[in-house]
């Protein structure tokens, strides 16, 4: 379960505000607002689709980081 399922949960049931369950998940308030209010879903998220998926972007930034890393050793 995320952090944001944690604290929704948590306001929904009553067992913690608002701010107490942004402090605790490190998260905005107001996107704790607009979940427990059925403004968005937990599941919708801000921005484009991602284009990798999460396997392939490790991969891609393994890849990015070794060749940074020669390439500062070489100046």
């Amino acid at each position: 379960m995320t952090a944001l399922e944690n604290a929704v949960r948590a306001v929904k049931s009553n067992s913690m505000g608002y701010l107490k369950a942004s402090r605790l998940y490190n998260l905005p308030r107001s996107t704790i607002f607009d979940k427990v209010q059925g403004h968005s879903s937990i599941e919708c998220t801000m921005g484009p689709h991602t284009v990798l998926t999460a396997a392939e972007e490790r991969t891609q930034m393994a890849d990015t980081n070794v060749t940074y890393r020669l390439w500062t050793d070489l100046i």
